[in-house]
C-alpha cells in the first residue's frame, strides 16, 4: 500500500458551480475565510504566541473573539471553541451529569445527541413529537418525559432540544420548553447546529442554559469546529480547570481547535453576523 500513495495527492471535488446541498450551504467559506485557510493552514499556526490557553491567545485575536464577540452573538456568559456541536454536547453531559442519570432528549434529535448521552453513560428519555406529518414538539412533551423519568426513579440532570431539527426543520417553542425544564430544576441545552450562524439564536432570550453550534455546518467555516456557550452557573463546572495542569480545562482536554478551522470561522464571522441580521 505505501508504495502507491500518489492517489492521495492533488485530490479534487466533483462539484458544479453552485452547491445547493442544504447540509453544506451554511458552511460555504467566504473569500476572507478562503484566504485564512491558506494563511493559517499549518497544524499549530494559531499557537505562534500561545501562553498555554487557546482562548486567551491575543495574536491572532482569539481571546476577543471567544470572550467578547461570541458571547454577545450567542447570548451567553461564556463560550469556548470545540471540534463541533457533538463534542460540545458531550462536554456538557459529562460535566453536568453523573453516570446513570437521565437526559431528556427530543424525538427529532440528531444521532450525535444520542451517542453523546451513551458515551457519558446516561439513560435517555424521549420527549415525543406529534404524529406525521408534522413531528412537532411542545412543552407538554418535555413535562411528560421528565415525569416518566421520575416515575422510574431517574435523576434528570439535563434536557436537550434540537433547534431546528435536521429532518423536518421544525422550530420548537424553546422558551416554553425551557420554562418547563426549569420548573423541574433541569437545565436546557439547545442544539443550534443548524441555526447558529444562519438565523437569529440567542440562548438567553430563548431561556437556554447551554447552547452548541457548528462552524462547518452553519458559520461559513472549514471543519471541524464548533462553539459551546453557557450561562455562568453552568460554565463553571463545564469549563473547570485541571487541578494538576492548572491552565487546561478538563472537559475540553485543554486546547481544542488550533489551526485553520478556527481562523476561517473568525474570518467569516462578520459576514455571518450580517446574514443573520437579514434572516427575515
Amino acid at each position: 500500500m505505501l508504495a502507491n500513495l500518489n492517489k492521495f495527492c492533488s485530490l479534487k471535488r466533483d462539484i458544479a458551480e453552485i452547491n445547493i446541498d442544504p447540509l453544506q450551504r451554511g458552511g460555504i467559506l467566504t473569500p476572507q475565510a478562503r484566504a485564512a485557510l491558506v494563511e493559517w493552514g499549518d497544524g499549530y499556526s494559531v499557537c505562534d504566541f500561545c501562553a498555554g490557553m487557546l482562548d486567551h491567545i491575543t495574536n491572532p485575536p482569539v481571546e476577543e473573539f471567544v470572550h467578547a464577540a461570541l458571547p454577545e452573538f450567542l447570548g451567553t456568559d461564556e463560550v469556548r471553541i470545540t471540534h463541533g456541536a457533538r463534542e460540545g454536547k458531550f462536554a456538557a453531559m459529562h460535566a453536568l451529569c453523573e453516570k446513570g442519570d437521565t437526559v431528556v432528549v427530543d424525538g427529532n434529535a440528531h444521532y450525535t445527541t444520542i451517542l453523546a448521552a451513551e458515551r457519558a453513560g446516561l439513560k435517555i428519555e424521549y420527549a415525543l413529537p406529534s404524529k406525521p406529518p408534522h413531528y412537532a414538539l411542545n412543552a407538554d412533551a418535555y413535562m411528560q418525559a421528565i415525569e416518566r423519568a421520575y416515575e422510574q426513579k431517574g435523576n434528570v440532570s439535563l434536557a436537550v432540544l434540537t433547534y431546528p431539527d435536521g429532518n423536518y426543520g421544525n422550530l420548537p417553542p424553546a422558551r416554553e420548553i425551557a420554562e418547563v425544564c426549569h420548573d423541574y430544576s433541569v437545565p436546557l441545552l439547545l442544539n443550534g447546529a443548524y441555526a447558529v450562524g444562519r438565523m437569529p439564536v440567542n440562548a438567553r432570550e430563548l431561556g437556554a442554559d447551554i447552547i452548541v453550534g457548528s462552524g462547518h455546518k452553519s458559520m461559513a467555516a472549514s471543519g471541524p469546529v464548533g462553539v459551546l456557550g453557557a450561562s455562568e452557573e453552568y460554565a463553571r463546572p463545564m469549563f473547570r480547570l485541571s487541578p494538576t495542569k492548572k491552565n487546561k480545562e478538563v472537559e475540553l482536554l485543554g486546547c481544542t481547535v488550533r489551526g485553520a478551522p478556527l481562523l476561517t470561522m473568525m474570518a467569516s464571522f462578520s459576514a455571518v453576523v450580517e446574514r443573520v441580521a437579514h434572516w427575515l
